[in-house]
């Protein structure tokens, strides 16, 4: 629906052409189904609808996948069937940026991103080294979001390497901009998390 998702996109959207569609095994490209009626041998299937494969998203930096949940049909001999498939987002968009108080008197600093249970992304990746201003993208399964360990390394002028690290929270379609500042002449940073969803934006220190 044209209103249905009011979020600014961080990410191209790939239009309803790139869409993969699957039922039972068969799969069907969008211009195969789009107005078409399908004869079907009678039975059950399952049905569902994706841009992207989760490998898909969450190879090297990821894509924004957006798919369905995975629908039951049933298919009864000279009658019709049919199925609404609806598409949402499921990937969250982090990307780091570093204040100019942090980056004058930080150097070699380094940004990564794992998930809090170690668990690894699709691709076999534990670990995401973040480059600035470039977003990666994580596949949420859970409507509660996906918990994630960030990491902050670098060298200060004054005092040497520093380390620093903590937890944030990432939900599906949202977009999550972290924001590295310093906050004293001893080195200690501060994280401000902006993060823009469906609904509102949020802003998180």
């Amino acid at each position: 629906a044209e209103d249905g998702i009011r979020v600014d996109t961080k990410a191209e959207v790939t239009d309803f052409s790139e869409y993969k569609i699957f039922i039972g095994e068969q799969e069907y490209s969008y211009a195969q189904i789009n107005g078409q009626p399908l004869t079907i041998l009678v039975g059950s299937y399952q049905v569902y609808a994706e841009n992207y494969t989760l490998l898909e998203a969450e190879t090297g930096n990821g894509k924004v996948r957006i798919a369905s949940p995975v629908y039951n049909v049933t298919v009864e001999a000279g009658k019709m069937a049919t199925q609404t498939v609806e598409c949402e987002p499921q990937s969250a968009e982090v990307k780091v940026i570093y204040d100019s108080s942090f980056k004058d008197v930080f150097t070699g600093q380094t940004f990564s991103l794992k998930k809090k249970d170690d668990s690894a992304r699709e691709d076999g990746t534990e670990i995401l080294n973040l480059t600035e201003n470039t977003p990666v993208y994580w596949n949420v399964s859970d409507d509660a979001g996906l918990l994630l360990t960030y990491a902050i390394s670098g060298r200060h002028t004054t005092q040497g390497d520093k380390a620093y690290g903590g937890t944030i929270t990432v939900k599906k379609a949202c977009s999550y901009t972290i924001t590295v500042t310093q906050t004293s002449s001893k080195g200690d940073v501060q994280l401000t998390i902006t993060a823009v969803d469906t609904m509102k934006d949020m802003e998180q220190t």
